[in-house]
């Protein structure tokens, strides 16, 4: 489920696409920590770090959500935390 599954398809630099779910496959390109993630309707998000033993679903119910970076941020937080 893990592993880039179409091969080079043109969709986000750096990021690939497993069984139900976008797979970051090169850190430097798609500039955010995490290995594995999925964008849900109305702001929901949901990505997995196995390397940082980290899961992370988050439940919103925004829309529009605008310029909202909510989902950067926490991420970021996240990661500070755990430093």
């Amino acid at each position: 489920m893990g592993a880039d599954h179409p091969g080079d398809i043109g969709y986000t630099p750096g990021m690939g696409f497993g069984l139900g779910f976008a797979i970051r496959e090169h850190l430097g390109r798609a500039a955010q920590p995490g290995s594995a993630g999925w964008d849900g309707a109305y702001y929901s998000q949901s990505w997995v770090d196995p390397k940082g033993r980290l899961t992370r679903v988050y439940m919103v119910q925004l829309i529009p959500a605008g310029t909202s970076d909510a989902h950067g941020k926490l991420r970021s937080l996240l990661y500070q935390a755990l430093k």
